[in-house]
């Protein structure tokens, strides 16, 4: 178990920085500890999105669409992520 707050900022800091692969592995540890953090799945759905990782980005979604299944944005981002898929 590790200090929440102070591995959150770490891989915020790695995204202000610019380095996204680490900050997905940042990301990924948390959700190992904290597999409810819907805000984790969205950043790492959009990190994963970014960097055209469709599949992981779709995964994750799914994951935070488990925790809130009425969230418009989420849904909207699935549509996109299948879309994207099939081009």
């Amino acid at each position: 178990m590790y200090d929440y707050d102070i591995v959150r900022n770490l891989g915020d800091l790695y995204v202000n920085l610019e380095r996204y692969d680490d900050a997905i592995q940042i990301y990924k540890g948390i959700i190992k500890e904290y597999p409810d953090d819907i805000e984790v799945f969205k950043i790492l759905a959009q990190l994963s999105k970014d960097a055209e990782y469709y599949d992981d980005a779709l995964v994750y979604i799914e994951h935070a669409l488990k925790f809130a299944p009425n969230d418009r944005e989420l849904k909207n981002e699935r549509e996109y992520l299948l879309n994207k898929k099939q081009q």
